[in-house]
């Protein structure tokens, strides 16, 4: 008896190991592949106002869960889902991402704005480079813009083509902005 239990722990331990093996090896893809859909969740924040005491500072913080199915070589299509908003008038300095916890979350987002949001959108990416962004026809302006910007954070400059670096100085030299300019 005991010699069927200690099997039987021999083999969930060995078809373990292999399962944990087979994760390991999706996890470690180099490369986007097409007909594989992957998932990401996008946290985003935009602080917006001058840094006066008189004058209005808002900051703005997204959360969504973004779907990406490569359907050819280059051609990706992008779709959002699960989108939270959330606003805060509260100032703050901070570089960091806020927790969602601090802002005022967006309860009632109509349906038809949930509705832009998760259209789809497709894109050429060839090198770690977005080319070519199309929209569908019934989008709107501020839901182009929302996937636009996370279309701009899949983009990797892979083989440093055409890629323009440079800092802009305060007037005691210290460097204060910082930008790459892939063209």
């Amino acid at each position: 008896m005991k010699f069927f239990i200690a099997l039987a722990l021999l083999g969930a331990a060995l078809a373990s190991s292999h399962f944990d093996r087979s994760i390991e090896r999706d996890i470690q893809e180099s490369s986007f592949r097409a007909g594989r859909e992957y998932r990401y969740l996008f946290n985003g924040q935009l602080s917006a106002g001058l840094p006066i005491p008189t004058t209005p500072q808002g900051i703005s913080r997204i959360q969504t869960q973004v779907n990406l199915q490569w359907t050819d070589g280059n051609t990706v299509r992008m779709q959002l889902q699960k989108t939270r908003f959330a606003t805060s008038q509260e100032e703050t300095n901070s570089q960091k991402m806020l927790p969602f916890e601090r802002f005022e979350e967006v309860d009632r987002m109509d349906r038809e704005h949930q509705q832009l949001l998760a259209m789809p959108v497709e894109f050429d990416y060839e090198n770690g480079l977005v080319r070519e962004i199309r929209f569908t026809e019934d989008d709107q302006p501020w839901s182009e813009n929302i996937k636009r910007a996370v279309i701009n954070m899949l983009q990797v400059n892979i083989l440093k083509k055409e890629k323009h670096e440079g800092a802009e100085k305060s007037e005691n030299q210290e460097p204060t902005f910082a930008f790459t300019n892939v063209e």
